[in-house]
Formats: structure tokens, C-alpha cells, sequence
């Protein structure tokens, strides 16, 4: 003997516990892998890659999985998702669409996210999407010389530019260079 405002605050938690039941699951059993179509912003190199002494690795998308990859939405507020549609139609698109919102202060991160259907999987790609890998201002030459040879030995065609700050703005700007390995130029100057 419920009142019309009774069911519906009981529908309401029913519906609350299951979206985030949902929700926890998603977390669990997904994988999210992120990109960004920058690569010379300082404070993303001092966030994702250790103050610039990491590297930033660029890709050709036309290959898979990258046509699975969503752009981020950058809000102001949170989005609003229809959970009737998301939970008795198995549609996840929303659920996604939450999962690709960040606040506005984010944008300049300019990101994509992977979703994938499993946690703690690594997210793998063709040797030959690989284009290019932007070193880091701070890079030491160990790390340098070990991302090099490893990749000189899987795709040949890959290009290489390290990283300087800019002396006018706040930016990263990088050079190319072509790789020869220290043991390789050891034996040339014979």
C-alpha cells in the first residue's frame, strides 16, 4: 500500500543501486588507455612523464584499435546519462560517454580514452603504427639508447626527436635526429 511518491522513491533507490553496482563492475572488469593529440605542453610532460625525463609516442590511428578511441568531452558540469536505456537495452554508449567527460579545466590535455574489456590487460598495437617517439627534456641517455635500440630492431621507420624547452614560451620543442647506437659509433671511429 504505497503512494505514488513512495514507489517512485523506492524505483529511484532500486534503480541508484543497480546503476552503481553497474558502475563498480565497469571499474572493475574495464580498462581505460590514454592519448593526446599534444605532445609539446609542459605541464603533461611534468604530470605523464616524470618531470621530462620520459618519452611520448606517436601513432598512425588508421590502424587497430585506435578506431575504438573516443574523444574526451570537457564539461563544466557532469553529464547526465539515461540509465533506463544504458541498463534494459544493454547500451553502454552512455555509460561510455561517462566515462569520456572530464571538467573543463582538463582541456588542454586535448585526450582520447581506450575503453577496454579488460582490466589490467596491456594495450597492444601493429609494430608499424608506431611513427614516431618524442623524448623528454630531462631524458637520461641510458633510457634514450634502450627505447632506440629496442625500436630500430621492431620498426625501422620510426623517427626520433628530442626535446628542448622553448626560451620564449612555455613549450617543448623537438628536433629530429636519426639514432645510431653507441656501439655502432664505436666501431666507425676506428
Amino acid at each position: 500500500k504505497l503512494d505514488d511518491g513512495q514507489l517512485a522513491a523506492m524505483l529511484v533507490r532500486s534503480a541508484s543501486a543497480v546503476a552503481e553496482a553497474t558502475i563498480e563492475k565497469f571499474l572493475k572488469t574495464n580498462g581505460v588507455t590514454c592519448f593526446s593529440e599534444t605532445n609539446d605542453n609542459l605541464l603533461m610532460w611534468s604530470h605523464y612523464a616524470n618531470r621530462g625525463r620520459g618519452f611520448c609516442l606517436e601513432f598512425d590511428t588508421k590502424f587497430t584499435p585506435f578506431e575504438k578511441i573516443r574523444q574526451v568531452e570537457y564539461s563544466s558540469e557532469f553529464p547526465e546519462i539515461d540509465l533506463t536505456e544504458s541498463l534494459l537495452e544493454n547500451n553502454y554508449d552512455e555509460l561510455l560517454r561517462l566515462y569520456c567527460t572530464k571538467s573543463e579545466h582538463w582541456s588542454y590535455e586535448r585526450e582520447w580514452r581506450g575503453i577496454h574489456k579488460e582490466a589490467d590487460k596491456a594495450f597492444t598495437y601493429e609494430t608499424a603504427c608506431l611513427t614516431s617517439v618524442y623524448f623528454g627534456t630531462e631524458v637520461s641517455a641510458d633510457v634514450l639508447e634502450i627505447v632506440c635500440l629496442v625500436l630500430q630492431g621492431q620498426n625501422s621507420s620510426v623517427r626520433f626527436y628530442r626535446g628542448r624547452r622553448n626560451s620564449a614560451k612555455f613549450l617543448v620543442d623537438f628536433e629530429e635526429f636519426t639514432y645510431k647506437s653507441h656501439l655502432a659509433s664505436k666501431g666507425t671511429a676506428r
